[in-house]
């Protein structure tokens, strides 16, 4: 009996975490999008959005995060075919807690498993890559690989991803009463072209130190290694009294 429609949690993710700008991602329990994704006879890609602040999302499937995959999957696998995805967000959208990923990720996970793609953990989270690269201007992909594949994620080059266990502890996620228009967007256009070597040094020590932190199960060592001198600097402005 071949599969015509699935529904998918994707979990909310938080990346970025100090030093790992575009290299570290977590995934979050208990918060995340529901989707449910239909193989359609007619082409193209048809958005449904509902829940939490959806009509502040564009359906236009280019413009959205799970439609822009869902778009690509037909340009690269099966051009014969439609889908139409329904998203119910439960993921605040534009609070750092990985909203477009998490319908990337789900509508990426929902089409490798409705048209039976062989794909490798990092070609999926390249797939999942492109709905973030439909939003934010770049296909970047930690919030996407901690979502799909769950856990603490390290992205590599090529979407080389390593995935570990996460120690059992807890994470206070507090979301700011501000709200940015294309928040990813604007957030990246304010990184710096060059920084110090002092400062690129003690992130590097940091993310090493993080790494190992989970590697020992050590959630003490994590928590004391939050630390960054290079991007948060920067985007601490866009929150205020931060």
């Amino acid at each position: 009996m071949n599969t015509k429609q699935i529904e998918v949690f994707s979990p909310a993710s938080i990346a970025n975490l100090g030093p790992g700008f575009d290299v570290f991602g977590i995934a979050l329990d208990g918060i995340g999008d529901t989707l449910r994704v239909e193989l359609a006879l007619e082409s193209g890609v048809k958005v449904i959005m509902k829940g939490r602040e959806a009509g502040s999302i564009p359906t236009d499937p280019g413009k959205n995060s799970a439609g822009a995959v869902l778009q690509h999957v037909l340009e690269n696998h099966d051009s014969s075919r439609g889908f139409v995805v329904e998203v119910e967000k439960r993921v605040p959208p534009g609070k750092g807690m990985g909203s477009s990923g998490a319908s990337a990720a789900g509508a990426a996970f929902a089409a490798i498993k409705l048209l039976k793609l062989e794909l490798s953990d990092s070609e999926a989270v390249k797939l999942a890559a492109q709905g973030e690269a439909a939003v934010a201007g770049s296909p970047h992909a930690d919030n996407v690989s901690a979502s799909l594949l769950g856990g603490f994620v390290m992205v590599g080059e090529d979407y080389d991803v390593v995935r570990l266990e996460p120690p059992v502890f807890d994470i206070v996620v507090v979301v700011p009463d501000v709200h940015y228009e294309n928040k990813t967007r604007l957030a990246r256009s304010l990184l710096p072209e060059k920084v110090l070597l002092k400062n690129a040094v003690h992130n590097v020590g940091s993310a090493a130190r993080m790494a190992a932190a989970i590697a020992l199960g050590d959630a003490d060592l994590f928590g004391r290694s939050i630390s960054d001198n290079l991007v948060e600097p920067r985007r601490a402005e866009m929150i205020p009294d931060f």
